[in-house]
């Protein structure tokens, strides 16, 4: 998401399979951010910096902040808890019927 959020001249749609739409205001997904660049062989916060310190570099990579890029892109989000569930039926909704609809951070995320 955050590659066509970044380019949306490129893409006609774009999808995430448990992606993070959300780097700035979801602690764990930043943790996992820089373990993934220590498992590469860097430092923890080699991909970004800092987020108190680098947030305008966050949240240039942020397919939240960047939503409106993705206006006329057809979007796909798959997501689940990851705990197996019989029978399940699997829905599939167009992000663009999503879009407009407003997030709000939790109030500590945002501070």
């Amino acid at each position: 998401m955050s590659y066509a959020a970044r380019h949306p001249d490129l893409f006609a749609w774009a999808g995430s399979f448990s992606g993070a739409v959300d780097i700035v205001h979801n602690g764990p997904v930043a943790a996992v951010i820089g373990a993934e660049a220590i498992a590469d062989g860097g430092g923890r916060q080699d991909v970004f910096g800092s987020r108190r310190a680098n947030l305008i570099t966050w949240r240039a990579a942020n397919p939240y902040d960047l939503a409106g890029n993705l206006r006329g892109l057809a979007l796909y989000l798959a997501t689940r808890s990851g705990q197996p569930e019989r029978g399940r039926r699997v829905d599939f909704v167009r992000g663009a019927d999503l879009r407009d609809e407003p997030r709000v951070p939790p109030a500590a995320a945002r501070a």
